[in-house]
């Protein structure tokens, strides 16, 4: 059953019995003094921004080392994680091939004529 917008209205406001008195007051303490700005430095154009930065091959050594890597660090992670050993190896795949298919190998490198 839903609430009627007259069933929402406010009845009334108690009133309070009486109202305490004030303990006090403290002194405000001195403010500390404002530091001086300096001048904007440099700022680079707006071309230097979007520059694309050459890629380097990796060779196979290196991509099998990156590999391990993921072995070592999905070990590490997943420890005391409780998922089971089907799950944990499909996310190890997962990422394997998430971070090979953005690699660029000797055999994948355009040759030069």
């Amino acid at each position: 059953m839903t609430k009627k917008p007259k069933d929402m209205k406010v009845g009334g406001v108690k009133t309070t019995d009486a109202s305490e008195s004030v303990k006090g007051t403290q002194s405000v303490g001195g403010v500390a003094g404002v530091l001086p700005t300096s001048g904007v430095g440099s700022v680079k154009g707006v071309g230097a921004v979007g520059k694309r930065r050459t890629t380097r091959v990796m060779t196979d050594a290196e991509r099998d080392d990156l590999l391990r890597l993921i072995d070592e660090e999905a070990g590490k992670l997943f420890q005391g994680s409780g998922l089971t050993k089907e799950k944990q190896e499909v996310l190890k795949s997962a990422v394997k091939m998430a971070v090979d298919s953005g690699l660029i190998n000797d055999k994948d490198k355009p040759k030069k004529e």
